[in-house]
């Protein structure tokens, strides 16, 4: 689960349609934030919607699906052994009390 976790992880990282499209998206974000400061409500609301279809893009994108499930999956078995171990501590705490 964690190499696959992993892998998911370094696609990600190496995928140069998916640093392309960041990049786009931070300077979207800068663009609105510009368009806002200088009262440019058209520009900001376009350049917004231009934002919602580059975060779908994104979100949409296979590699990142990956991603989010082996991360989730990751997290999943961290909560699990988490869980163990505090279980574990609470019973040894629990046998040393008078």
């Amino acid at each position: 689960m964690i190499v696959r976790y992993q892998e998911a992880e370094e696609n990600t990282k190496d995928n140069r349609v998916l640093e392309q499209l960041v990049e786009t998206i931070k300077s979207k974000q800068k663009e609105v934030a510009a368009f806002e400061h200088y009262a440019k409500p058209a520009a900001a609301e376009k350049t917004a919607a231009e934002l919602v279809e580059l975060n779908k893009q994104l979100k949409d994108n296979i590699a990142v699906q990956q991603y989010r499930e082996a991360l989730w999956d990751a997290n999943e078995l961290l909560e699990n052994v988490i869980s163990i171990i505090q279980r574990g501590v609470d019973d040894a705490i629990e046998k040393d009390e008078p």
